[in-house]
């Protein structure tokens, strides 16, 4: 099983803070074995809340972005979403607009995030 890093951008913005920017696709729930899916998924998780913990002491802003193949309410998405992180999922944030269109996937609704 080939565990992918996540792509690693690091921008300083006009204000001079910087903004790390983890860039993820994490493996699809549509092929294989749905177990094997979700444990590799919930792995990757593990691997990019590392990554996110070790660049926090040196970094100002953190985005964690890209597609995570899963709803942000799923065990597999836990070590990013879950108790005690201070990750949110961008539908959480206070005065996110999505212009009506939450989802990514499909027809853009609420039950297309995953």
């Amino acid at each position: 099983m080939i565990l992918e890093l996540p792509a690693e951008f690091h921008i300083v913005i006009p204000d001079g803070r910087r903004l790390v920017i983890l860039a993820n696709h994490f493996k699809s729930k549509g092929n294989g074995n749905q177990d094997e899916n979700d444990a590799l998924r919930k792995k990757q998780a593990m691997r990019v809340l590392e990554i996110y913990e070790g660049l926090r002491a040196t970094n100002d802003l953190i985005a964690i972005m890209g597609d995570l193949n899963d709803s942000p309410g799923r065990d597999t998405l836990s070590p990013l979403l879950g108790e005690g992180s201070d990750l949110k999922d961008a539908s959480e944030v206070e005065g996110f607009n999505f212009a009506g269109r939450p989802g990514t996937w499909g027809d853009g609704t609420a039950q297309g995030q995953n």
